[in-house]
Formats: structure tokens, C-alpha cells, sequence
């Protein structure tokens, strides 16, 4: 109870405090020295009422310094929560004043920063204070541990203790509306279609978007609404289905720019329908590459005056037309030199109409259509820039118009190069399929050079260009739970055995496992003496002691009738063949953050107990290479969270204690 009152407790104010106090019993003592000698008091009430209470105060003072070990008084964001606007710096402040020039901060994942720690009342190498300003944003929905070390109070340089916080990064935006709504039919034709999410994704998320049947459009960003603008009119009576990848983004805080890309994350699929104009139950032709020679052909649902009809409708650019009636309700109009190539027409109603019963009926959707031109690619598949995609995908481009497929095949450029065969699903879609598996982790850049020829159009004069990266060789295990172990805790190997446990369906609590096998809390001169083969060495609920090494945790899954098996002297390989068999593994190793030094013990039953400090537990549940050479682990760590880790840097990690690991079956 004491020591916490004395943690929330400012040790500036305390400080102030005590030289107040000093000043104010200074002045008090030489007035009791005064009346000692002219009024000769007694020495007795001097010690009562001078000496005691200011011994007892120095007592208090000299204890909150002394006997408390440093630790974080203050943070900003405060532990777990979010941090919200990256250009604000992470503000840190310690408990006791500290050397400056030792302090050593590890950032997982790793940030560009600069650390600023304030002078303490003007003594350069003395802080309490300090702040973390960011260079770069951090990927959305990402835990970050900022991990100090090196922290010696004033006056006892030969300590070394450790401080961390935790904070979450900005979180991914959701999607909230679509307009038009999933599965919404008799859609307009000229409308937008509108992603509306929960918060401004700016410099969050980037978006990969594909559509189908294929269009061309403009993407306009406007806070929380990202609108996809068709560049032309869609085809009535015609189902839709727009895709979006949500794509994580890293920016640079000083040049804006962005760093890196994650692989997606989600993807979110909207379909929808057009429907008929009111009044007008169909119009041709729409879309692009439309033919110079083509007619306008409209089919009303109103039988309408002619005169009124011609005498409304205007086409922009101006063309000289002819009208033909075909019957009451079906116009043609030709345009009597053709319509120019390569361009945008729009037929609008500038004015009501009239039935032949005098009613006047306003159309205000207008119809547009684009003329073939030039080649052009208005689509790809993978999309543009997108990661994560399968060795096995076939590369799909889609033109605006029919092609001479054979031009279009010998312009056709992949890097690096790579065998393959095309096909054609009609005149105007082309598709490369690669003979043997593309490679993993590598960007496929897509060249399709000018000299494209139209059939009917003109060739294309300019180059087309786009990449893609495939996935990493990887493999996880799918549905194991993950979970944070409590903020202080030491018991990062308790919540290894959790998850792994939970994998197999049980769901049982820390302060349980840690009942079953047993804990012993005792130390003796700085020492445990408790036995981790056996137990928990530690008090009942993990918030103190050393951990629990693999014999323990065996039992709790012997009970249950799993089959474990433990591993010492093991290889970065086996785990791999083990994960690769769908066996998690769970594993002890170094943290990779405190001070590596030697802490082994005997037990009080005589067992010799290899130790390190920083002994760390986790779980390893994927892997990226191959078996035989694994590049990197995927880690569930319970105090940094999933993440993935080098192999090189885990086996000197995971040796520093036998490289062992318990096998899950």
C-alpha cells in the first residue's frame, strides 16, 4: 500500500517538497538553537518537536527513492491505447530521475524516430523526461512495444532495470455504406458508386479496385467517401460487381511519401444492378469503343409526339443527324458523316417531351458512349500494384476494344522473364498463363509496348505498364488464439501454453494452468529456489517470478491426453517440418531486449537450472521459405504480439536457452 501511494506520487513535487521542508526546519532549528541558549529550553522538546518529525520525513523521502525501483510515471498515448496523430511525439516520464547517456530504447516492429530527453533542473546527463517523435507512420492495427533499458536512478549507476509500454496503432477504416446498396437493382446509369467508411483513411489504406464487366473511371478521395466516377455512362439492364483491396500503408512523415505497402488485408465486393431509364426502356450504344459507323437507337416506353422528341434531344459534340422512327416507340438516329473516333459523346433532353395527350414528361439521365480510338488496356488482373498474389495466377488484360491479337501478343514484355502460354477469352481480353509457378516474393513487372493493332479502331501509341508481387513461400496454422499476457506479468510462458491449449480446445485461464503444475514464489539471498522443470517459478498468478520451462507444461497437456513432445538442441528446420505437419510449437528463447547475461540457479532440490535474463515464451505457428531453409517465423509472442521474426536473429535467440521447444500434435 505504501509503495503505491509512493509511485503515483510526482517525484518533483516530493523533491520541491523536501527542500521546502529542509529550508523551513532549517530556520526552525536555529530559532530552537536561539531559545536553547538564552532560555536554556530542555533538549528533550527539541527532539520531539524538531528532530523526529524531520528524521521521519527524510526517512519517507530517502525510501521513495531508494527502495522503489524506477518505472514509467507518466506516457502519452498511456499504455494500450491508440495513438492517434503520428506528428504528435510519444511522451515518456520516469518515476526518478535517470542517467541520460544509458538509456537504450528497442522499438518491435522497428520505427524511424528521434528520441529527445529533457535536461533535469539543468543537469545535462540527468532526465526524467522525454519524447519519441516519429519520422514514419505505423501500419494500421499494429501493437508497438517501446522497450527501455538502462535505466539507473542518480546515485546508483550500477543498477539496470527495464520499462516498456505498449501502444496500438491507428485502426484500419471500416466500410460503413455503400451507394448504390449491395444487391440493389434498377440502379441509375450515370450515378456514382460511393465506399463510405468510419473514419478518413488517408494515408492509412490505399485501395486496389477492379470491376466487372470491365469500365474506365476516375477515383475521387473526399475524407471518409471514396466515389468511383465511370468515366462514361454504364449499360442499363446490365449486373455489376466492383471489388476493393484494402491495402495498409507506411508514410513518411517529413517527405509524405509512402514507404511500404502491407499485403492486403480485406476485400470487400459490392454488386448491384442497372435498370432502365424511366421512360426510356432501352438506349444503345453505351460503353466504349463503339464504332464510328454505329447508329443511336432508343426505345421509349411512351408512345411521344416526334416533333417533340427531335426537337429535345441534343448530342454533344454536335454531329448531323438523321431521325428515323422504326415505329411509335423505337427511334434511330444516324449520324450522317459517322461519328469521329476516340471521342466522348453525351445525348441529352434539354427540354420536355409530349405524349400524344399533351403531357410533358421531363428525362433528365443523359446516355453517353465513347468512339473507338486508339488501343487502350482499361483493366488488369492482378490489379495494378497489388501483393499477395498467387504463383499460380494467370495475368488477365483487358482492352477497350477487339485487338489483332497477334500484335498485341508480340508486344507483350514480363520481367523477369518467364514462360507461358496465351489464350484468348474473346478479341478484346487476353490471357497469359505462366507454364511452371512464378516465383515467391518477387515483383512481376508487365510491359505491353505501343503498336497494338485495332481491328476496327486505331493501333495504340503509347506503352502500358503495371506490376505485381507474388506471396511469400508461407505457411501458417490456421485457428490458433492469440493472447496478451498482462501488462508486468512474467507469465509470457503460462500464456504460450494458452494459446497452444486453446488450439486444442481448452480454454483455461493463466491463474489455472499455473495451479495445476505448481509455483514457488520463495527466494533466498536474490536467488530463486524454485525448480521450472517442475512448476511455475513465480507467485500464483504470474504477475512476478522467472517462468515455467518445458517438462511443466508438458503435464497440463498430458492431463488432457495430448501428445507433446519436447525438443532440446533442436533446428530452425524442425520447427519448420513440424508447422509444415500442422504442429504448432511452443519455444523458449531471449527476448532480443534486455540485458543477456547469465541467471542460472540451483533449486532447493539440488537441480542445477540454466537461466537467462529476459527468458522469453511463444508459439510458433507459420513459417516463410522452404522446410529445408526458412527464411523468417511467425511468431505469437504474448508481450509483442504476432510478428515475424528472421530466422538468423530467433536461433541466436532461441539458443541462448538449448534452442528447445515443446511440439504440439
Amino acid at each position: 500500500m505504501y509503495s503505491e501511494i509512493l509511485k503515483k506520487f510526482d517525484f518533483d513535487y516530493l523533491f520541491i517538497f523536501f527542500i521546502f521542508i529542509n529550508l523551513i526546519y532549517f530556520l526552525l532549528a536555529a530559532l530552537f538553537i536561539y531559545k536553547l541558549v538564552r532560555k536554556k529550553l530542555k533538549l528533550k522538546r527539541f527532539y520531539l518537536i524538531f528532530l523526529v518529525p524531520y528524521l521521519l520525513f527524510h526517512i519517507i523521502f530517502l525510501s521513495s527513492y531508494f527502495t522503489l525501483s524506477p518505472s514509467l510515471f507518466y506516457t502519452s498515448p498511456s499504455f494500450d491505447s491508440v495513438i492517434t496523430n503520428y506528428t504528435d511525439p510519444i511522451e515518456l516520464k520516469f518515476t526518478h530521475p535517470v542517467y541520460k547517456s544509458e538509456l537504450i530504447s528497442l522499438i518491435n516492429p522497428e520505427i524511424e524516430g528521434e528520441w529527445v530527453w529533457d535536461d533535469y533542473i539543468g543537469l545535462q546527463d540527468i532526465t526524467r523526461s522525454g519524447r519519441l517523435i516519429l519520422k514514419e507512420s505505423i501500419f494500421p492495427d499494429t501493437s508497438v512495444i517501446i522497450f527501455i533499458k538502462g535505466v539507473h536512478r542518480v546515485f546508483m549507476q550500477s543498477e539496470n532495470h527495464e520499462v516498456s509500454l505498449r501502444i496500438i496503432s491507428a485502426s484500419s477504416p471500416s466500410l460503413v455504406k455503400t451507394i448504390p446498396l449491395h444487391s440493389s437493382v434498377d440502379n441509375s446509369i450515370d450515378g456514382v458508386i460511393d465506399f463510405i467508411f468510419n473514419k478518413n483513411y488517408n494515408k492509412l489504406v490505399e485501395f486496389n479496385i477492379t470491376t466487372n464487366p470491365v469500365f474506365e473511371f476516375e477515383v475521387k478521395n473526399e475524407d471518409t467517401k471514396m466515389s468511383i466516377v465511370p468515366k462514361i455512362n454504364l449499360v442499363q439492364n446490365t449486373n455489376y460487381k466492383v471489388t476493393i483491396e484494402k491495402i495498409p500503408v507506411k508514410y513518411s512523415l517529413i517527405t509524405d511519401n509512402v514507404l511500404a505497402k502491407q499485403p492486403s488485408t480485406e476485400t470487400v465486393t459490392l454488386e448491384f444492378a442497372t435498370g432502365a431509364t424511366s421512360n426510356i426502356k432501352a438506349f444503345s450504344p453505351l460503353g466504349n469503343g463503339v464504332l464510328s459507323n454505329s447508329e443511336i437507337s432508343i426505345n421509349f416506353e411512351k408512345t411521344f409526339l416526334k416533333e417533340s422528341v427531335e426537337s429535345s434531344i441534343q448530342i454533344v459534340p454536335t454531329i448531323q443527324k438523321e431521325f428515323v422512327w422504326v415505329d411509335e416507340k423505337n427511334l434511330i438516329i444516324k449520324a450522317e458523316k459517322g461519328f469521329d473516333k476516340e471521342t466522348i459523346y453525351t445525348l441529352s433532353f434539354k427540354a420536355p417531351i409530349k405524349t400524344l395527350a399533351e403531357e410533358e414528361i421531363a428525362i433528365s439521365t443523359k446516355f453517353s458512349f465513347e468512339t473507338i480510338g486508339k488501343v487502350k488496356v482499361i483493366g488488369i488482373s492482378p490489379s495494378n500494384q497489388s501483393s499477395g498474389v498467387s504463383e499460380y495466377s494467370a495475368l488477365t488484360l483487358f482492352f477497350d476494344q477487339e485487338v489483332d491479337k497477334e500484335s498485341a501478343q508480340n508486344n507483350l514484355v514480363i520481367s523477369p522473364q518467364v514462360t507461358g502460354s496465351i489464350d484468348w477469352t474473346d478479341n478484346k481480353t487476353m490471357n497469359w498463363r505462366p507454364s511452371e509457378p512464378l516465383k515467391f516474393s518477387t515483383n512481376y513487372s508487365i510491359l505491353l509496348n505501343a503498336g497494338v493493332k485495332s481491328v476496327y479502331g486505331l493501333t495504340s501509341d503509347k506503352e502500358f505498364s503495371f506490376s505485381f508481387t507474388t506471396r511469400a513461400e508461407e505457411i501458417q496454422i490456421p485457428n490458433v488464439p492469440f493472447y496478451y499476457q498482462p501488462y508486468g506479468s512474467f507469465s509470457c510462458n503460462i500464456y504460450a501454453a494458452k494459446m497452444a491449449l486453446g488450439w486444442k480446445g481448452y480454454y483455461l485461464s493463466a491463474y489455472s494452468i499455473i495451479s495445476e503444475i505448481g509455483y514457488n514464489p520463495t527466494i533466498v539471498s536474490d536467488q530463486w529456489t524454485g525448480n521450472p522443470y517442475n512448476e511455475f517459478v513465480g507467485n500464483s498468478d504470474g504477475s512476478w517470478g522467472y517462468g515455467a520451462y518445458a517438462p511443466a507444461l508438458q503435464e497440463v497437456f498430458n492431463n488432457r491426453g495430448i501428445y507433446t513432445e519436447i525438443k532440446q538442441g533442436w533446428s530452425v528446420a524442425g520447427i519448420a517440418e513440424q508447422v509444415a505437419a500442422g504442429r504448432p510449437v511452443i519455444i523458449w528463447r531471449y527476448n532480443g531486449v534486455s540485458s543477456d547475461y547469465s541467471y542460472s540457479w540451483y533449486s532447493s532440490d539440488g537441480t542445477y537450472i540454466p537461466a537467462i535474463s529476459g527468458q522469453h515464451g511463444g508459439v510458433i505457428i507459420g513459417f516463410r521459405g522452404s522446410i529445408n531453409n526458412p527464411t523468417s517465423l511467425l511468431l505469437y509472442d504474448p508481450w509483442f504480439g504476432p510478428f515475424w521474426i528472421n530466422s538468423q536473429s530467433f536461433d541466436y535467440y532461441w539458443s541462448r536457452l538449448g534452442r528447445t521447444g515443446l511440439v504440439i500434435f
